[in-house]
């Protein structure tokens, strides 16, 4: 009784069933929480000289310009983080959830175009 390659349960290629969703919901919340995590985390490496809440104040404070090009360079690094997610998800080929973490860094882009030309 021969099998064929779609019937083989020995043919790795065939049996192989993806794990997890393939959503661009999925991606783009994955997509804005490396950055915001990796903004925690440069909080301790890069501005530990600052409290929490003046270091909060830099993206919010739309007034000062010094601290306008600060954020823009925090969000900037930050955003290094989301090729984490980036080449984890486009290895196991979830495509939909890489367009998400694409979206989500589209979107801290406009951001920092607003931080850098428009607020300052």
């Amino acid at each position: 009784m021969a099998h064929t390659p779609d019937q083989n349960p020995y043919n790795p290629v065939v049996n192989k069933k993806k794990k997890g969703p393939d959503v661009a919901v999925v991606g783009f919340l994955v997509g804005l929480l490396f950055p915001l995590l990796a903004l925690i985390l440069l909080y301790f490496f890069w501005f530990g000289d600052y409290t929490f809440a003046n270091y909060i104040s830099m993206f919010t404070g739309i007034n000062n310009s010094f601290m306008m090009n600060n954020a823009s360079k925090a969000i900037s690094l930050a955003m290094i983080s989301n090729l984490i997610p980036f080449y984890f998800f486009l290895n196991r080929k979830k495509y939909l959830t890489v367009r998400g973490i694409l979206m989500a860094s589209v979107l801290f882009c406009v951001l920092i175009v607003l931080y850098k030309f428009v607020w300052q």
